[in-house]
């Protein structure tokens, strides 16, 4: 479900390919793929914000955002996010878990909120772990670079690996295997060396 600036949904997997409505100068448009893109025709200084609300049990949604970053957002997740960016500055909330692919921009940062944590990039790909009922929360690294910034802590992360930050401590692993972190991604389940309660939290949602 996308929750417009109005207060409008639009309950995006029942409804047909096409625009789905404007917002400002902004189309909001179904693709063929199902994914969903904000087509931004030209600034027009109004700040609206949409949310997207996945629930537990339903597909992963794919959202490309008016800069052309891309977002696929899990089950039991929700994001709130500009509908057009300004000049300056670019991001998203996110509760829950999402993979984003963020488009190269040297001029304005893309900031991901959630979970207590902040993180800064210009243009990469990662993953987020906000889920408020798993252990830590955990930002993991597959190409470029990102700084995380939790309380007075903060780390710098290369590709392969992950900080997790949990009840103000901020911990970077090396050597993580991101085919098994962004295998929700793919529509897949890896449970390889996860203990039992993780992975029926992963079922649960």
């Amino acid at each position: 479900v996308i929750t417009l600036s109005d207060g409008q949904n639009i309950y995006i997997d029942s409804v047909k390919a096409g625009v789905l409505a404007v917002q400002g100068n902004v189309s909001i448009r179904k693709n063929s793929d199902g994914s969903i893109e904000y087509v931004d025709n030209g600034h027009d200084g109004r700040l609206q914000y949409n949310t997207l609300t996945v629930p537990r049990g339903s597909q992963i949604a794919s959202i490309i955002l008016s800069d052309g970053s891309l977002v696929v957002v899990n089950a039991g997740s929700t994001m709130r996010y500009p509908v057009s960016y300004s000049r300056i500055k670019r991001g998203v909330e996110i509760t829950g878990e999402a993979y984003i692919e963020v488009v190269k921009d040297i001029r304005r940062r893309f900031t991901v909120t959630g979970g207590g944590m902040i993180t800064e990039v210009l243009g990469t790909h990662f993953n987020i772990n906000t889920y408020p009922d798993e252990t830590g929360m955990k930002v993991t690294l597959l190409e470029g670079s990102v700084k995380v910034s939790g309380g007075t802590k903060q780390k710098v992360i290369k590709p392969g690996e992950q900080t997790v930050y949990e009840k103000g401590i901020m911990q970077v692993r090396t050597g993580v295997d991101v085919k098994q972190v962004i295998a929700w991604k793919n529509g897949l389940f890896d449970f390889q060396d996860k203990h039992l309660p993780e992975v029926m939290r992963q079922l649960s949602r």
